[in-house]
């Protein structure tokens, strides 16, 4: 049976005046990665919303009212409910990270969707599982969370290789090397600068 908890109703009273597009946003430009077509050039691939349509509050409003209607039951329980509701929880999730600069907002909109699709297993859906997956990476990535994001990439790339069937050439896939090998150099920085940060506290102390 399909349950659904809210760990993000505050969004139902946000302003549509509070969405703003990075280009609009001078701080977000600043420090945002560069974009192509209206996506982050080191955005994982296989999102479940085009950035492209979110202008002003209306993609919002549409997602939550989706969500309400599900909650009250007002769509025929189907086999396909529980991805639905998932896929609205993914598209929630971007908006926060897109438009909201919300990284931990959007993180446990995608936290909810995958405890959704993980709750009911006789509507298995690895494609769905594996973009979710995939979105919680690059929330992590930019939480800086890099091994968690490293262990949900990897997770997420056995789904689409050994599930869903793609093979090394896919785009996804391609996209999927590319984050790993991200966030790999990143923790090999890290690792490579810790010994010689400790000695530079340790020599000031």
């Amino acid at each position: 049976m399909l349950t659904l908890s809210n760990p993000i109703i505050h969004l139902t009273k946000t302003d549509s005046t509070d969405l703003m597009m990075p280009s609009q946003d001078s701080n977000a430009r600043n420090s945002a990665p560069q974009r192509r077509n209206g996506v982050d050039k080191d955005q994982p691939e296989g999102k479940s919303i085009s950035l492209t349509t979110m202008s002003g509050g209306g993609v919002l409003q549409a997602v939550l009212q989706d969500l309400e209607t599900y909650k009250k039951g007002g769509h025929e329980h189907s086999a396909q409910q529980p991805t639905k509701v998932a896929e609205t929880y993914n598209s929630l999730g971007l908006i926060k990270l897109h438009m909201q600069k919300d990284p931990q907002g959007a993180k446990e909109c995608h936290e909810e969707a995958l405890r959704i699709l993980q709750e009911d297993m006789t509507v298995y859906n690895p494609k769905t599982i594996a973009v979710t997956l995939n979105d919680l990476g690059f929330c992590c990535e930019r939480l800086e969370q890099r091994q968690e994001a490293q262990r949900l990439y990897e997770r997420s790339k056995r789904i689409l290789r050994d599930e869903v069937l793609l093979d090394a050439s896919h785009p996804r896939m391609i996209a999927m090397e590319r984050a790993l090998d991200r966030v790999k150099l990143w923790t090999y920085e890290e690792n490579r600068l810790e010994p010689q940060h400790k000695r530079t506290v340790a020599e000031g102390a």
